[in-house]
């Protein structure tokens, strides 16, 4: 081939390459114009910056959880920067955002509550009476109350890591450096319970009654899950695993349920720690147990690429099935309706309860650390990407989609008050007014 030609096919492809993110701009532009003229009075005005990207595989940023390869799987060479108004920057192949712009981006019949966090981080929240308590990964702590407003602060020691315990007026929170106790309506310190700088990222379970509340709590740096008193600090008791245990702590009956990174799961005696059994799992037990009457369910990260979902009898510790999953399980299944729903990193999967047979595979855009949540007859559940998605329980089909943007990062959806509220690592909180009835079906991909 000559010299000219060389250089006219050089010419020709730079002009394609260039091209591509003006037609994908139009793109967003049709789709938002379609959503402003069928549903007038609810416009959104949206600013969109889309980028060429010219590295393949997921780009980090260092506030940015990284995503790994799992951008390569869909073999494109362009990475696409969306940057909606005052949002995070997010990462997309040209594949995911033609998947995702099939849809809808508003599924709200009504006005979206947003509100701005001090940080722009990790948020955890539980409901306390009339209010919501959130606390984020700098160490702020939030009262909420149900129209999204914020009612109180305060900034603790160290970050928080997980949801809250909470009972009557005390709430409780897990960290990276210690176990914090808080109390009232204006979240007043209390102090810090247990040992000093316990590493933990799972929820406090409250144990004991109303005279001598007890908390147990994991300890990942010492590899231990102990029992302490709320009112004393005293400690009751503490069982020394062999790793580092992420599985927050279960009742059943008189016993305690926790899975392990060792890739084991324990049942100890509740009022002295004493280990009753240990079963071992095909990976690493992170995610919560589901507990349904005497049966419990749980996932693990499995052999470095597929995970596995457990259903073990209670009583007997023993296994009644196995079933390999598409991808990694590191959060707590989910009832709902007849269905049992797994996040399975960038999959929802839909699960027959007695046998364990797969119902429906969803592929989501964004790998899931949150636990999903089963809401109004829906699964809700968020991603990595900032998308926010409704899934029919019984077909998989994806009802709505939502771009939050910023990363939806282990923050649970939770409903109160007449909302579904999540936050992302934008610094927002969002709440959706239910029923959420808004959004076509879309086929779900598998």
């Amino acid at each position: 081939m000559s010299r000219k030609k060389i250089a006219v096919t050089i010419v020709l492809l730079l002009l394609c390459a260039a091209a591509t993110p003006f037609a994908i701009l139009a793109r967003i532009d049709a789709v938002h114009d379609s959503v402003r003229d069928t549903h007038a009075g609810q416009k959104r005005q949206v600013k969109w910056l889309v980028a060429p990207y010219l590295q393949r595989g997921f780009v980090p940023r260092p506030d940015y959880p990284s995503d790994g390869p799992v951008a390569d799987q869909f073999g494109d060479r362009w990475k696409l920067l969306l940057m909606p108004y005052e949002w995070t920057p997010l990462f997309f192949t040209g594949s995911e955002l033609n998947s995702f712009l099939a849809d809808t981006l508003v599924f709200s019949p009504g006005p979206i509550t947003k509100t701005a966090l001090s940080c722009p981080t990790k948020t955890y929240g539980s409901v306390q009476g009339q209010d919501l308590i959130l606390g984020d990964d700098c160490g702020y702590v939030y009262r909420i109350d149900p129209g999204g407003q914020i009612t109180a602060r305060i900034r603790l020691p160290h970050d928080v890591e997980s949801p809250p315990a909470v009972s009557g007026d005390t709430v409780i929170f897990n960290g990276h450096g210690g176990t914090h106790v808080l109390t009232g309506p204006q979240l007043d310190y209390v102090g810090q319970l247990g040992p000093t700088e316990l590493w933990a990222e799972t929820r406090p379970l409250l144990i004991g009654d109303a005279t001598d509340p007890i908390a147990v709590l994991t300890d990942e740096r010492r590899a231990q899950v102990i029992a302490v008193g709320v009112r004393d600090n005293r400690q009751r008791w503490a069982v020394q695993t062999r790793s580092d245990c992420e599985s927050t702590p279960v009742r059943f009956g008189d016993a305690i349920l926790f899975g392990c990174q060792e890739g084991a799961v324990y049942k100890i005696r509740q009022h002295d720690g004493a280990v009753l059994h240990r079963l071992e799992t095909n990976g690493q037990a992170e995610g919560e147990i589901l507990t349904v009457g005497d049966q419990g369910y749980f996932g693990t990260k499995g052999d470095g690429v597929r995970g596995h979902l457990y259903r073990l009898d209670l009583r007997s510790m023993r296994l009644r099935w196995d079933r390999p999953m598409p991808s990694s399980v590191e959060t707590r299944p989910v009832v709902c309706g007849d269905t049992m729903v797994v996040a399975a990193d960038w999959h929802l999967v839909g699960i027959a309860m007695e046998s364990g047979k797969t119902r429906w595979i969803t592929r989501l855009v964004g790998r899931s650390e949150a636990d999903p949540a089963c809401i109004a007859g829906q699964v809700w559940q968020g991603t990595r990407r900032g998308v926010l998605y409704r899934v029919s329980p019984t077909t998989g089909q994806i009802a709505g989609r939502f771009l939050t943007g910023g990363v939806i990062y282990e923050s649970h959806v939770v409903t109160h008050a007449g909302r579904a509220w999540v936050a992302d690592m934008s610094g927002h909180l969002y709440g959706f007014q239910l029923p959420v009835t808004y959004g076509p079906e879309a086929p779900s991909r598998q």
